[in-house]
């Protein structure tokens, strides 16, 4: 009888766990390591076109959002730091934004600055324009609430923006 509970028990564990987990996260994190892997090569064209349009746009199209990046990670190697890998982590729940859904996808990061390894987390808006097939990002560091509304009309005030984990060395 006791193991008949347990796993009842375990298999409702296991279906609440199924349930609560986000539908499309083998959809976004799919297109998140295109992402990633467009700015881990350099490859700020490939980048600049998996952001939201929205923010491109308004950044003046894909050519010029491409060059904001490069400026970025130019900036970055100025300062003696080099992006070594990223590592998607699970992506929180989809909410609406009007006509898009957006969640926010956290992702770890690792740098070098100088000879020294870094691991630090941050966070990611991804959206999606046609019932999610399609993930768009913008990465959230530099945006808040406020600011991405401006690029973003719809979005869902709702998402709480996490802090990002400060990066701390690796051992």
């Amino acid at each position: 009888m006791k193991n008949i509970l347990f796993v009842c028990l375990l298999f409702a564990a296991s279906a609440s766990q199924a349930i609560a987990q986000n539908p499309y996260a083998e959809t976004i994190n799919e297109a998140l390591h295109n992402y990633q892997q467009a700015l881990l090569v350099k490859d700020y064209k490939t980048a600049a076109s998996l952001m939201h349009p929205g923010v491109v746009e308004k950044g003046g199209g894909i050519s010029l959002y491409a060059d904001i990046l490069e400026a970025e990670a130019k900036s970055y190697a100025t300062a003696n730091i080099k992006l070594m890998d990223f590592k998607g982590l699970e992506p929180q729940d989809v909410v609406p934004a009007g006509d898009e859904m957006h969640c926010i996808v956290p992702h770890e990061l690792t740098v070098i600055l100088g000879e020294k390894y870094y691991t630090g987390v941050e966070h990611l808006l991804a959206a999606s324009m046609d019932k999610g097939d399609t993930w768009y990002f913008i990465d959230l560091k530099t945006f808040d609430a406020a600011s991405l509304q401006e690029f973003i009309p719809n979005f869902n005030t709702a998402l709480i923006i996490p802090a990002n984990k400060p990066m701390e060395p690796i051992e």
